[in-house]
């Protein structure tokens, strides 16, 4: 009787630690498998803000230009309305123009700067490593330029606050233009007139036969490419028919000294002067 109750305790126990052990086996099963699950989640996720453009040259090269946009934008119309508010009352309105631009670039240079702080020191010991060529950090648009290795890009893409990875594009200005014979644009071979020549009755001035020809405009900016399709044989200081150059009395450059026309810090501004002269003539 003893031994058969014996029996019956150790087989008890037995069958309680074979439930118990199964009980955590599937705990430890049902565990894997949510993690599994979460991480395949998050690839999801950081495969979904590579744009298909740059997955594109992933592929088919080892290093690649992107834009980093940060998820975390600056919402520049609230920051600039509580500035004016808080301004308004105890400034001229001058004042608070200048308040208010004021409160947007710190705004702006802040978010930037919080935000983008883990990118960018990943990226820089990247650089150092060899994996990163070249990185900008923007702020009016919460941006990172990168120049790098596929895997850097891969890497970004796991970072929470990176929103969407986009492929740094150069965008080529259509240079689709009619022109006579003389090698000006033909204002009359095209029907379709812009909105604003219509809105200024530009065209009823060259009906009359005003098309501007004979004029000389002058302009104030960061200097003029006069090597420029679109310019230089509009150039007072040109002549076609020659070639000859002369700058006298047709350019002046009281900062660089240069002795013909320039656009020296086109990397800079992007040839802000030579567009605006181009509009102008």
């Amino acid at each position: 009787m003893s031994k058969s109750r014996n029996v019956r305790e150790a087989l008890s126990i037995l069958i309680a630690m074979l439930l118990v052990l199964g009980s955590f086996s599937s705990f430890a099963y049902a565990e894997n498998i949510t993690f599994r699950l979460a991480k395949e989640d998050l690839k999801e996720v950081a495969a979904a803000k590579i744009m298909p453009e740059v997955k594109d040259d992933m592929e088919k090269q080892d290093i690649v230009e992107v834009l980093v946009y940060l998820k975390d934008q600056t919402d520049t119309e609230k920051v600039a309305e509580t500035a004016r508010n808080a301004l308004s009352m105890r400034m001229t309105p001058y004042n608070v123009k200048l308040g208010v631009r004021r409160a947007v670039v710190e705004a702006l240079r802040d978010k930037a700067e919080r935000t983008q702080y883990n990118l960018l020191k990943y990226l820089e010991k990247e650089k150092e490593k060899g994996n990163v060529e070249e990185y900008q950090s923007y702020n009016i648009v919460n941006m990172v330029y990168v120049k790098g290795k596929r895997e850097v890009i891969q890497h970004i893409s796991n970072m929470t606050e990176v929103g969407k990875i986009y492929k740094n594009k150069v965008h080529q200005m259509d240079w689709n233009m009619d022109l006579n014979s003389s090698g000006n644009i033909d204002y009359q071979s095209n029907d379709n007139l812009e909105w604003n020549i219509e809105r200024i009755n530009a065209d009823k001035v060259w009906d009359l036969g005003f098309d501007g020809t004979g004029v000389v405009v002058a302009s104030l900016d960061t200097g003029v490419d006069w090597t420029h399709r679109a310019l230089k044989e509009k150039w007072r200081g040109y002549d076609p028919e020659t070639g000859e150059v002369n700058p006298e009395g047709n350019w002046f450059d009281p900062v660089y000294r240069y002795p013909l026309p320039r656009d020296p810090n086109r990397l800079v501004d992007n040839g802000r002067g030579t567009y605006i002269m181009g509009v102008m003539v």
